[in-house]
């Protein structure tokens, strides 16, 4: 009886310490901005200060300095440096979509916003984006 006890355990143990599938890898920089990668075939190297990512059909690199947080997920996050949105005017809204002003750039709206997440459109795109 004791040698199936053992058995169990460690047949259960094994089991929560296998790895999950995770499908992208995301990463989050300082300005709150967020890339996403797919891991399938991800090769990750940190050389110069600098984080390289590649996954054989895409690659990019990111200044280990300008890293927030980096987390594999099942799911896509938005894949959208903010220097690609317009210079011109945006609107914001909550994650609630109360809309919270229409703003001259992105730069002018993170300095009148309280920290936390919201949605930006600027014409022709909408994406999140976090104010620290």
């Amino acid at each position: 009886m004791k040698k199936v006890l053992v058995l169990l355990t460690a047949m259960t143990v094994g089991q929560q310490l296998s790895a999950d599938d995770f499908t992208y890898l995301t990463v989050e920089a300082n300005d709150g901005t967020t890339t996403t990668m797919t891991a399938n075939g991800l090769t990750l190297t940190f050389s110069d200060g600098q984080l390289y990512a590649t996954n054989g059909t895409e690659s990019w690199s990111l200044p280990l300095s300008g890293l927030s947080k980096m987390y594999f997920s099942n799911t896509d996050a938005i894949s959208l440096p903010l220097s690609e949105i317009g210079e011109g005017e945006v609107d914001i809204y909550s994650t609630s979509g109360i809309s919270m002003g229409k703003y001259q750039s992105i730069d002018e709206a993170r300095k009148h916003l309280k920290k936390g997440v919201y949605v930006v459109k600027d014409g022709s795109r909408t994406l999140k984006i976090t104010v620290r």
